[in-house]
């Protein structure tokens, strides 16, 4: 399996953000690569740097997209655990989308944002046919990064002086 954000919601992958303080960005979350017969249920933890970055967490904070009996967890800071199902036939193919999940830029520096499973003792991509395919998520998926937005005026102000 294959994870990638789009920041901009515009079909586009994206692997680098850039936001000032203050900016909120919804971030859609995809997975490609998916074999026949689908993905039955779907879940994992997504990390960042609470001190750079806070959910939005107005309604549940994440759009599950297509997957019912989503549940987010918002609980611990610079963590958020998100699982789904499908009911019926399983997503399979490219380009599935997993959910939306809202941020707000809080304070200026870099944050990545991780994808890892939900732990040892859950299941979290699982097809219908019972595969498991956690394996991708051994050592976590780097999403993307939000960065500062560069802004040229104070360097020039620094110059100046």
């Amino acid at each position: 399996m294959v994870f990638s954000v789009d920041f901009a919601q515009d079909g586009v992958f994206e692997d680098t953000w850039r936001l000032r303080p203050g900016e909120m960005v919804s971030v859609d979350i995809y997975v490609s690569n998916v074999p026949e017969p689908g993905l039955r249920a779907m879940g994992f933890k997504l990390t960042y740097d609470s001190s750079k970055l806070q959910v939005v967490q107005e309604g549940t904070g994440v759009d599950p997209g297509n997957w019912l009996g989503t549940y987010a967890d918002f609980e611990t800071p610079g963590e958020v655990q998100v699982a789904g199902f499908q009911v019926g036939e399983g997503l399979a193919g490219d380009t599935i989308k997993l959910g939306t999940v809202q941020f707000q830029y809080v304070s200026s520096g870099a944050s990545e944002i991780m994808l890892l499973d939900r732990g040892e003792t859950v299941d979290c991509f699982v097809l219908t046919d019972g595969t498991v395919l956690d394996g991708d998520l051994v050592d976590g998926v780097l999403l993307g990064r939000f960065v500062p937005v560069f802004n040229p005026g104070i360097i020039m102000l620094l110059l100046d002086e």
